[in-house]
C-alpha cells in the first residue's frame, strides 16, 4: 500500500502525534488517530509488521488455539465483526478493583477469513463519572500477533493486563471491545444478538471501581466470660455497653449523611459486634421516626419494606455466603448463596438453625400518628451454621468479610426507599462481595492488678437512676 502525502501535511501530522503523546492520551476517543499519524510515513501496512524473537515466537504459538471448541471462556459474547472476526468470549480475573490495581482480561478471538483486513483491537474502560475513561487499545499477545496474520478458523487467546488509572472515581464501569481499521470502526454484524452501545462497541462486562482507601474495618469484642447475653434487643449487658459503635453508615454510593438535596437524608444507622468461641453477635441501631413492618412470613421479600441486612462471607472466598435480614417486626429472611447471586429460590430455601433475633422498638410499631425514635436489632449467629467460619473463634482468628445494610421507607408506599451501608459497594448491588468490610476479633482486656492499699483508697462514685425510654421488645 503506497501513501502519497505533501510535506505540509506530514509536518501537521507529526505535530499532532507529538501533541497526542504529550497529553498522555487524555480523552482521545478516536482510537485510530495515533496509528494514522504513525503510519503516514510508512510505505507498508497500516499497522507495521512485527519481528519476533525465538521466545516471542513460542509465546505466539502457544496463544493460537486449534479451533473454537478449544476456547472455553467464562463469559460468552459471540460478537461477529463483519466478515473479519468473532469474539467468542472473555475471562476476567476480578469484578472490582481499586485505582492502580491490575486487572487481567483474556479475549478469545476467531478469524473468519483467510484474507483479513488490517484490523486492530480497541478496548475502553468507561464509567459514568468524570475522569472514568481509559483507552486499552492493543495488538493481541502483547503486541506480537496482528489479527491480519490469522487464517480462517484460527483462534487466538489474547491475554491483556492493565492497571486501573489512579484518577478513577469510585463507581460502576463497563468494558467495551471492538475492531477498527484505517477507515473506521468495524461494524457488528449480529447487532441484535449482542449487547452494544450503538457505536460499534461490544459491551463485555462490568467492573466496580472501589475507593482508593482500604476496606472498612470494624471490631468485634469478646463477651465477658461471666456474662450471659439475653437476646432481647435492649443491649443492657456490660459487654454491649463497653463495645464501640461503628460510625454512622454512608449510603451505598459512598456519600455522607446529607445529599446535595437537603431533603434527602441517609438513614442514620450504626452497629456493634461481640463474639464468643461459638457465635457472633451483632446489634444494629436504626434511627427511625416511623417504624413499620407489614410482612409476617419467614423468607418473605423483606427488602420491599423497612429492614436491616447482614451479609457474611467469613473466609472471603465468594462462595457459600449468607444473607440475613430482620424487619422491625422481627420477621426474618435467611439465604445461603452458592456463588454471587446464585439462584434465589434455592438460596432462600435454606434456614439457619440456632439463629436468634430480637427487635426493641423505642416507639410504636405501625402507628404513623406518633413520632418514634429508633429500633434496635440484636442477633446471635452460630458458627456451626456459617460457611467459611472456623469451628472456634478466638482473638487470633483471621478477619471475616461481611457487610451490613439498612432500608428505610417512611413515606411508603409513596416515594422511594433510602439505604445505608456499613461498607458502600459504590454500585447498585448489595452482593458486591469485593466491597465487604473486614471484621477483626479483639479479646477482653485483662483486669489490672490492684494493690491492697490502692483498693482501700478507692471510692465508688455515686450512682443515680438513668431515665429509660418506655418501650417493649418485639417477641421473636
Amino acid at each position: 500500500m503506497s501513501v502519497a502525502i505533501s510535506p505540509l501535511s506530514l509536518t501537521r501530522s507529526l505535530a499532532l502525534s507529538l501533541r497526542f503523546l504529550d497529553q498522555k492520551c487524555k480523552l482521545l476517543r478516536s482510537a485510530p488517530f495515533v496509528f494514522v499519524c504513525s503510519c503516514l510515513c510508512l510505505n507498508a501496512c497500516y499497522f507495521p509488521e512485527v519481528s519476533l524473537s525465538e521466545s516471542e515466537a513460542r509465546l505466539v504459538e502457544q496463544s493460537i488455539l486449534r479451533d473454537a471448541d478449544e476456547a472455553k471462556p467464562s463469559i460468552i459474547i459471540n460478537a461477529i465483526m463483519e466478515d473479519q472476526a468473532r469474539l467468542i468470549g472473555i475471562d476476567i480475573d476480578r469484578k472490582s478493583a481499586r485505582p492502580n490495581e491490575v486487572v487481567k482480561v483474556t479475549y478469545y478471538i476467531e478469524s473468519l477469513t483467510d484474507t483479513p483486513e488490517d484490523c486492530e483491537i480497541f478496548v475502553h474502560l468507561q464509567g459514568k463519572r468524570a475522569r472514568m475513561w481509559q483507552n486499552l487499545d492493543h495488538t493481541p499477545v502483547k503486541g506480537l500477533l496482528p489479527l491480519r496474520t490469522l487464517k480462517r478458523g484460527q483462534v487466538v487467546r489474547d491475554v491483556q493486563t492493565f492497571r486501573v488509572k489512579s484518577t478513577y472515581a469510585p463507581g460502576g464501569a463497563k468494558l467495551y471491545w471492538g475492531l477498527f481499521t484505517k477507515s473506521g470502526r468495524v461494524k457488528i454484524k449480529n447487532r441484535g444478538e449482542v449487547t452494544h452501545d450503538g457505536k460499534e462497541r461490544v459491551e463485555l462486562t462490568s467492573l466496580t471501581i472501589l475507593p482508593r482507601r482500604p476496606p472498612v474495618t470494624v471490631t468485634a469484642y469478646e463477651v465477658s466470660s461471666s456474662e450471659i447475653l439475653k437476646i432481647d434487643g435492649q443491649l443492657t449487658e456490660n459487654s454491649w455497653r463497653t463495645a464501640k459503635w461503628t460510625p454512622f453508615w454512608l449510603d451505598p454510593l459512598g456519600r455522607y449523611r446529607r445529599h446535595k438535596n437537603k431533603n434527602t437524608l441517609i438513614p442514620q444507622t450504626r452497629a456493634k459486634f461481640l463474639w464468643r468461641s461459638d457465635a457472633l453477635f451483632i446489634a444494629i441501631e436504626a434511627i427511625d421516626h416511623h417504624v413499620w413492618a407489614k410482612l409476617t412470613e419467614r423468607d418473605s421479600n423483606t427488602w420491599e419494606e423497612e429492614v436491616v441486612e447482614v451479609f457474611l462471607d467469613p473466609d472471603g472466598d465468594k462462595r457459600q455466603y449468607l444473607e440475613l435480614q430482620v424487619t422491625p417486626a422481627n420477621v426474618v429472611f435467611d439465604a445461603k448463596f452458592a456463588y454471587h447471586r446464585s439462584d434465589l429460590k434455592t438460596a432462600r430455601a435454606w434456614n439457619m438453625k440456632g439463629w436468634r433475633t430480637a427487635v426493641y422498638i423505642d416507639g410504636t410499631l405501625n402507628d404513623s400518628s406518633d413520632r418514634d425514635r429508633k429500633y434496635t436489632v440484636e442477633m446471635m449467629i452460630p458458627l456451626s451454621e456459617t460457611p467459611g467460619a472456623p469451628s472456634v473463634l478466638s482473638a487470633e482468628s483471621s478477619p471475616w468479610r461481611l457487610n451490613l445494610f439498612r432500608f428505610d421507607w417512611n413515606q411508603a408506599p409513596q416515594g422511594r426507599q433510602k439505604a445505608a451501608a456499613l461498607s458502600p459497594p459504590y454500585i447498585g448491588d448489595f452482593h458486591a462481595l469485593d466491597a465487604f468490610a473486614k471484621l477483626r476479633f479483639k479479646a477482653q482486656p485483662k483486669k489490672p492488678v490492684v494493690k491492697q492499699r490502692e483498693r482501700l483508697q478507692t471510692v465508688s462514685p455515686p450512682t443515680s437512676k438513668s431515665s429509660v425510654p418506655v418501650a417493649k421488645p418485639v417477641a421473636p
